[in-house]
């Protein structure tokens, strides 16, 4: 998320559980300890244009500040106490 709320296009190495770089366009996966593929993905966005790197790097930001900036996440936190004070299960 650093990266991202830094507004910067993310190139990552390691095998996610979901591939949300792809999912929020926000950066290109390389296959863990597989330098050739680390190569490709590293070749793919030095070739991509500046705006579009841009875009990438503002798609990540635009993404942790909606959900995971402090406030949001102390919203959600605060209805989750709420709904467990009320005796709701989230």
């Amino acid at each position: 998320f650093d990266y991202m709320v830094a507004g910067k296009p993310i190139l990552q190495s390691i095998q996610p559980r979901d591939d949300m770089l792809r999912a929020i366009g926000c950066g290109i996966n390389a296959l863990p300890e597989d330098p050739a593929s680390i190569a490709v993905a590293i070749r793919s966005m030095v070739a991509l244009p500046v705006e579009q790197l841009r875009e990438m790097g503002n798609r990540g930001r635009q993404y942790v500040m909606e959900h995971h900036d402090y406030r949001e996440l102390g919203r959600r936190y605060a209805r989750l106490l709420d709904r467990l004070v009320e005796g709701k299960a989230p």
